[in-house]
C-alpha cells in the first residue's frame, strides 16, 4: 500500500484493498466458520473463556503484559525503532525541550532556512513543536529511564487493564474476557502499539474518566472522589489531545447530567460537581499558558503557527464528508481485522453505560468534522483509536446477546448457537492473522525501515560528530513512509550528527559551504541524499557540490 499520500482522502489503492478484502475476507469467514463448527474447538473455546472468566483481573494481567511485550518488540524488529510519521519525531523534540526545564528551545539565531524542520517552529527567538505537552510530559519520563520506545507499550498494556476495571463495571467475566482478546488482536491496537503516537495515552484517559464516572453516579460518601478522579483524566486528555478531549468532557458532563433520568445513579452533590469541574478549568489554563510562552498570544498556538489559523471549520462539504468517510470505512476493517468489524457492537444492550460508550463514539465523529482529514492511515484510522477499548467491550457484550436472544433472562442461550458464534469468531480471527495483518505489518515494516536508512548509512561509514544536509530523508514519491524527514536536532543543537536542509538552487549552492565553514568549521559535512536513479546515499558535502558542477566546456583542437 502507498504511504505518504492521501490526507485528505483514501487512495484507490486502499479502497480496492478493502473492495477485496470485503468479498473474499467474508467468503472464507463462511467458509471456514461451515467447517469448524463441525469440529471440537468452538467447544474448547467456549471452556476456555469460562476458565478465563473466573479470573477477568489476571486474563486482564496476562494481555497487558503480551501487549507491552509485544509492541516492544515489534517497535525494535520490525519498524527497527524508526518511525511511522513526522509527528512522532515531534513529541520527541518536545520531551527533550522540556527535560531542560523550559517550554521552549534556544533558536539558531540566524540562518534560519537551514534550520527547517518538519512541525517545528524556528523563530529568531525560539524553537519548539506545534503539539501540547501532555503527551511528550510521558516521554520524558521515558527518556530520563531511557527507555523512550517502551511508553507507548506500557500505555497499551494499561489500556487492557482498565478496560477490564471498565468493563467489571457493567459486563459479565465472560464478556470482558472476550472484550480483552478482540483488544489484544486489533490490528490497529498492535501496530499503534509499536509507535511514538500520542492516542495511547489519550485512551487511557477516557477509559479511566469513563470507569470514574460509572462509580461516581451510584452515589455514597466517596462520590466527589470519583469526580475529581474523572475531572483530573478527562484534563489530562485535554492535554494530550485538545479538540477530542475538549469533546470526551462535553459527553461526560451531558452523561452525568443526564444519568438519573437514565436510572442509573443519583445526582451529584455540588462538592462532587466542584471536584469535576475544577480539573477541567485548570487544563485549558495551562494550555493558554503554554500558548503565551511560546508564541506570546494565550489564543494563538504552535499548531496555528505552522497550518494557518484556519485549522477547524475550514473546508467545504466534500472533504469534511470524506474525513468521516474514510475514518469509518478503515475502522470497519481495522477494527478487528475482519470486514465488517463494527457489526457486533449494533447488538450490545442499551444501558446507561453502553450510552457513555456511545456518545464518546460520537464525539470522535464530531472531531472528524470540526477538524476535517483522512488522516494517515498506515496503522489504521488513528483518530479513532481513543474509543477501540469501548468498541471491544460493545462487540462483546453484542455477541454476547446474539447468543442469548430469545432466551431468558440469565440464561447463557442455546450450546449450539454459542459453538456458531465461537466458530465465526475464531474463522474472523483466522482471517485477520493471514489475510489483513500481515499485509499491514508490512507496510508499517517498509515505513520504519526506510526512516532508519540514514542513520544505518551514517553507521556504515563511522561518521560521528557531522553535519548531514538533506532534502528529506525519505521522499514521498518512494510511497513509503509518512516520515518524510529527519528527526529535529536537540534543543541545544549539541546531537552528535545534526541535520540541516540542503540549499539545491543553483544561485545559492556555494551558501551550503559557507554557512558550514562559518557555523561549524568543527565538524564533518555530508549529504545525504535520496533519488530514483541512485537510491539513498551519503556523501561528503564537498564531492556532492562537484558532482553538481556543469562540465567544462570541450576545447576545440587547434593547428593543422
Amino acid at each position: 500500500m502507498p504511504q505518504g499520500w492521501g490526507m485528505d482522502a483514501p487512495l484507490a489503492a486502499e479502497l480496492s484493498y478493502y473492495t477485496l478484502f470485503l468479498l473474499f475476507g467474508l467468503a472464507a469467514i463462511a467458509l471456514l466458520t461451515f467447517a469448524l463448527a463441525r469440529t471440537s474447538l468452538p467447544v474448547s473455546l467456549r471452556a476456555a473463556a469460562a476458565a478465563a472468566a473466573r479470573r477477568p483481573m489476571v486474563t486482564a494481567a496476562i494481555v497487558a503484559v503480551v501487549l507491552t511485550l509485544g509492541g516492544r518488540v515489534l517497535a525494535r524488529e520490525a519498524l527497527d525503532d524508526g518511525v511511522l510519521s513526522d509527528d512522532e519525531h515531534v513529541y520527541g523534540f518536545i520531551a527533550q525541550t522540556l527535560r531542560t526545564g523550559a517550554l521552549i528551545a534556544p533558536s539558531p539565531g540566524t540562518d534560519l532556512q537551514f534550520f527547517v524542520e518538519q512541525f517545528v517552529v524556528v523563530t529568531d527567538k525560539v524553537r519548539y513543536g506545534k503539539y501540547p505537552i501532555g503527551f511528550p510530559l510521558l516521554l520524558l519520563a521515558g527518556q530520563a529511564l531511557g527507555f523512550e520506545r517502551a511508553v507507548v507499550p506500557v500505555l497499551t498494556g494499561l489500556i487492557a487493564l482498565l478496560l477490564a476495571w471498565v468493563g467489571r463495571k457493567q459486563f459479565s467475566p465472560t464478556v470482558v474476557v472476550v472484550a480483552l482478546i478482540l483488544f489484544a488482536l486489533s490490528p490497529q491496537v498492535l501496530l499503534t502499539g509499536a509507535t511514538l503516537l500520542s492516542q495511547p495515552a489519550a485512551a487511557v484517559c477516557l477509559l479511566g474518566a469513563a470507569g470514574c464516572l460509572l462509580e461516581s453516579v451510584k452515589g455514597g460518601r466517596r462520590d466527589a472522589a470519583w469526580t475529581a478522579g474523572a475531572g483530573a483524566c478527562l484534563a489530562y486528555g485535554i492535554l494530550v489531545r485538545p479538540l477530542p478531549g475538549v469533546l470526551f468532557a462535553a459527553v461526560a458532563i451531558a452523561w452525568v447530567l443526564a444519568a438519573p433520568r437514565l436510572g442509573s445513579g443519583r445526582a451529584l452533590s455540588p462538592r462532587a460537581w466542584m471536584a469535576l469541574l475544577v480539573p477541567l478549568a485548570v487544563a485549558p489554563a495551562v494550555l493558554l499558558w503554554t500558548n503565551y510562552v511560546q508564541t506570546g498570544h494565550p489564543l494563538h498556538s504552535g499548531y496555528q503557527t505552522i497550518h494557518g489559523d484556519a485549522v477547524v471549520l475550514h473546508s467545504t462539504l466534500a472533504p469534511t464528508a470524506l474525513s468521516l468517510a474514510s475514518s469509518l470505512v478503515r475502522l470497519n476493517f481495522w477494527l478487528f481485522g475482519w470486514p465488517l468489524s463494527l457489526l457486533f457492537c449494533l447488538f450490545a444492550r442499551r444501558t446507561a453505560a453502553t450510552l457513555l460508550f456511545w456518545g464518546m463514539f460520537a464525539a470522535e465523529i464530531g472531531y472528524r468534522l470540526i477538524a476535517p482529514k483522512a488522516g494517515i492511515g498506515i496503522v489504521g484510522p488513528v483518530y479513532f483509536y481513543e474509543v477501540v477499548p469501548l468498541l471491544c467491550l460493545l462487540s462483546a457484550d453484542g455477541m454476547a446477546q446474539l447468543v442469548r436472544r430469545g432466551a431468558g433472562d440469565g440464561e447463557p442461550g442455546p450450546a449450539g448457537r454459542s459453538d456458531l458464534m465461537a466458530a465465526a469468531v475464531l474463522s474472523a480471527v483466522i482471517v485477520n492473522l493471514s489475510l489483513f495483518l500481515p499485509c499491514k505489518l508490512g507496510d508499517a515494516a517498509r515505513a520504519g525501515q526506510s526512516g532508519q536508512v540514514v542513520f544505518r548509512a551514517l553507521k556504515e561509514k563511522d561518521v560521528h560528530h557531522a553535519l548531514v544536509f538533506h532534502r528529506g530523508v525519505v521522499p514521498p514519491a518512494t510511497g513509503l513512509s509518512w516520515a518524510y524527514y529527519p528527526r529535529p536536532n536537540g534543543p541545544r543543537l549539541d546531537d552528535d550528527v545534526l541535520f540541516v536542509v540542503m540549499q539545491p538552487q543553483p544561485d545559492r549552492i556555494a551558501s551550503n559551504v559557507e554557512f558550514w565553514k562559518r557555523r561549524f568549521p568543527d565538524r564533518q559535512a555530508w549529504v545525504f541524499n535520496w533519488d530514483a536513479e541512485t537510491g539513498p546515499t551519503l556523501v561528503p558535502l564537498l564531492a556532492f557540490l562537484s558532482s553538481l558542477a556543469p562540465p567544462a566546456p570541450l576545447e576545440h583542437p587547434t593547428g593543422p
